[in-house]
């Protein structure tokens, strides 16, 4: 009671004079009820329960408040929702394989660089100018085609949020990228035409190189691009690039090159000598790709060393 007291004089919510929360709140249902509950207790030690109820009501009144904001942001966020024209869209790819945010999306690529993806109802945009690299990799299965976008700012999907926006080509499927507007399309992007969907979207956002593997830098014991690797229980493909490492799995991860503070690989797996890991830190953590198969020991080791020379290079450069 008297902390209820102390608090009606700060403007708190829950301060609310005792004698006219009644009146004030008799037309919400959950008034009602703390109204039939404040009714039921006997006279003489209503006053008892009283700061209580006020407290309760409170309470109630502040989780309706919650709500509506809440309710705000999500009209909000429907409201942001991009209206496109159509004569501002260059190319249209209807249900585009996305692997992350998973889906079969359609994807509108603009005039202004900008990726518009729908599906269900939700709308994802991406600009040009939040696009930090593009990948555009072989699948390890050596069939199908991976095109990987890392963004500044996350999209949000649901509860998830994601930097990097992956899509899975099939090898042999046609191509399903169709083109509009044609009269008003810069002449050298119309040499894509007709590629694979993967080379229209890597080479769509002007003054972006796509990245690519590189076998004179890494090549797999089976001259593959990748190899298969575990990270946190999970299987997944790394790619070790010139740029970086780019692990398609759970969780995704690029680390850029130019960040590493150190890289190695370390004799480890549950049957000695079968596997190894390689760690790796960057920026002050320490990225662990556990369970690769010995065979690919020599390409990995390969490769660590030619990061190390690059960095020396790079080193002996800037002095």
């Amino acid at each position: 009671r008297q902390s209820m007291g102390r608090n009606q004089g700060s403007g708190s919510k829950r301060g609310r004079d005792e004698k006219d929360w009644k009146e004030m709140y008799k037309d919400r249902v959950w008034g009602n009820e703390c109204l039939k509950v404040w009714e039921a207790i006997p006279e003489g030690v209503r006053e008892r329960f009283e700061g209580l109820i006020v407290r309760i009501v409170g309470d109630l009144e502040g989780d309706r408040a919650g709500k509506g904001r809440k309710k705000a942001k999500i009209e909000e966020k429907a409201q942001d929702k991009v209206d496109v024209s159509q004569s501002d869209v260059l190319i249209t790819l209807e249900g585009a394989n996305v692997v992350t945010p998973r889906g079969k999306w359609k994807i509108s690529l603009t005039m202004d660089y900008r990726m518009i993806m729908e599906l269900k109802g939700k709308q994802l945009v991406i600009k040009k100018k939040n696009i930090r690299r593009i990948l555009q990799l072989p699948h390890i299965n050596a069939r199908d085609r991976i095109l990987a976008l890392e963004i500044s700012e996350p999209v949000q999907v649901g509860k998830s949020k994601y930097r990097i926006i992956v899509l899975k080509f099939g090898g042999k499927a046609s191509p399903i990228a169709k083109w509009h507007n044609l009269k008003d399309i810069n002449p050298q992007a119309l040499e894509f035409k007709g590629r694979p969907d993967d080379d229209v979207l890597a080479n769509y956002w002007d003054g972006i190189t796509p990245i690519k593997p590189r076998k004179d830098f890494f090549a797999s014991a089976d001259s593959k691009s990748a190899i298969t690797c575990t990270v946190k229980a999970n299987t997944g493909a790394l790619y070790p690039l010139k740029e970086g490492l780019f692990y398609l799995g759970k969780p995704l991860v690029f680390l850029a090159r130019q960040d590493f503070e150190e890289i190695r690989a370390n004799r480890g797996g549950s049957a000695i000598g079968a596997y190894f890991d390689l760690s790796v830190e960057c920026e002050g953590k320490v990225y662990e790709f556990g369970m690769i198969s010995k065979r690919q020991n020599g390409s990995i080791q390969g490769y660590v060393s030619k990061i190390s020379q690059l960095r020396l290079k790079e080193e002996a450069s800037q002095q």
